[in-house]
């Protein structure tokens, strides 16, 4: 409170609750935190910065550059990228235009700039702002598995995105962005996760007593699904480069007999899609089936979108246990709220998010081109 007298002094007065001393000090937990790193509940003297560089090892000043260069970009960077990212999507190019000389100088943007420049850069400076968060090397790999298959049938497959209406392809590009700033604004419930990451890659091992705090699972548990549902919507246009690689038109996936062309295995009797617009109405259990052709981004998509978990919170049926860390389905199939963390929600889902904005660019520069290109033969 906040008391004035008549000759000009005045106090503060707080009131603050006491709180009693514990009988037994012994007995008093006190836990430090570290927003970098996870924590060692049992801990007494120990702190996380300690424990994480005795863990690290000679790496640890590395890593500590890594995570330095990917907070950098979060907080200084990634504000004027995602005003510029906006711009693109509304494609008001003078104020994108701005927005990106402010983030690579001027001197590195050109008054007069191209549109494949606009198109291609904004997505390479989103790619490498992101690149620390995949040291496994998955979305480079997936990314050159992928793109590999549309440039093999450039023609056809540049025919088909011209035909696409372009508007489809920006509420793709928008809903994806959509989920990588959603996973930006909570950052700092998944960050703590890249010491795991990158412990493993390094391979060393990750202390048994860290923990994570479980406070948020909730926000995590509904980006996971997010992440999952977007990334399935996305899957016909790799599935229709797919069919123009092998031979068929971009929307026939196989003949209506099933006798031949993409027929993947199924279990339980599933229907499968016979065209692209089947294929875009199926449940996203049948779409990704379709990767079996693309096995580095199988590979990735299994490790990151685990079907167990992923059903259990379709179904509101996954609960974190605060008492032993572990996430629990119902079904048995539990997994510890470390592993949920490192492995799928945070920064892994952000690779897949981030090969597939990528991707849906690369559809947009091809339609361009071809409409283009027709224009000019008319």
């Amino acid at each position: 409170m906040v008391t004035l007298s008549d000759d000009g002094g005045g106090g503060i007065e707080f009131d603050v609750p006491v709180v009693s001393e514990p009988e037994n000090w012994n007995d008093a937990q006190s836990i430090t935190t570290h927003p970098d790193f996870p924590t060692d509940p049992s801990a007494t003297i120990e702190s996380p910065f300690i424990s994480a560089s005795m863990a690290f090892g000679g790496d640890f000043m590395r890593f500590s550059k890594i995570l330095g260069e990917f907070h950098s970009f979060a907080d200084q960077a990634w504000p004027i990228l995602e005003r510029a990212y906006g711009f693109y999507l509304q494609e008001k190019w003078d104020l994108f235009d701005r927005a990106m000389a402010e983030l690579l100088g001027k001197e590195n943007w050109p008054d007069e700039v191209s549109m494949l420049r606009r198109y291609d850069v904004l997505h390479r400076v989103l790619s490498v702002g992101l690149l620390p968060l995949g040291p496994s090397g998955d979305y480079p790999v997936a990314k050159k598995e992928i793109w590999a298959v549309s440039r093999a049938s450039i023609q056809s497959f540049g025919e088909y995105c011209a035909a696409i209406d372009d508007s489809e392809l920006a509420k793709l590009q928008r809903r994806l962005f959509d989920q990588i700033r959603r996973m930006m604004e909570h950052r700092a419930i998944w960050s703590p996760a890249l010491a795991l990451t990158y412990l493993d890659v390094l391979g060393r091992r990750i202390p048994n007593e860290w923990r994570l705090p479980g406070d948020d699972f909730h926000i995590l548990r509904d980006a996971y699904r997010q992440n999952y549902e977007v990334c399935c919507q996305i899957l016909w246009l790799v599935v229709a480069a797919k069919n123009t690689e092998e031979g068929r038109p971009a929307a026939e996936i196989c003949s209506p007999d099933y006798s031949f062309g993409w027929v993947p295995q199924a279990e339980g009797g599933k229907k499968l899609p016979k065209t692209l617009a089947q294929y875009k109405k199926a449940t996203s259990e049948v779409k990704e089936l379709y990767l079996d052709k693309f096995p580095s981004t199988r590979d990735a998509w299994d490790a990151i979108f685990n079907r167990s978990i992923r059903n259990a919170i379709a179904h509101a049926d996954a609960d974190f246990v605060i008492e032993t860390g572990m996430i629990a389905t119902g079904k048995g199939d539990d997994l510890s709220y470390m592993d949920f963390v490192k492995s799928t929600v945070g920064q892994m889902q952000m690779q897949m998010l981030m090969l597939f904005i990528d991707y849906v660019k690369l559809c947009r520069i091809y339609g361009h081109a071809g409409r283009a290109a027709k224009a000019s033969q008319a």
